[in-house]
């Protein structure tokens, strides 16, 4: 699943097949690390890739699935 294109934790959790709770919970994680950015759009909350989320996925990981 790709995350530099902007999704909720819902369209997220239905990508992975998994709960949105689950989801969540790791968004939570990735985002005190400093690897995603948060946008609101009205009551709707989008989350991907910061530039340091896309170096540490250059390096360590890829985006196949």
């Amino acid at each position: 699943m790709q995350l530099r294109t902007p999704r909720t934790t819902v369209t997220a959790a239905r990508a992975l097949s998994l709960s949105p709770a689950a989801v969540s919970e790791q968004i939570t994680k990735l985002r005190s690390a400093g690897l995603l950015e948060r946008t609101r759009m009205g009551r709707r909350v989008f989350y991907s890739l910061n530039a340091n989320g896309a170096a540490v996925l250059a390096v360590f990981g890829s985006e196949n699935g």
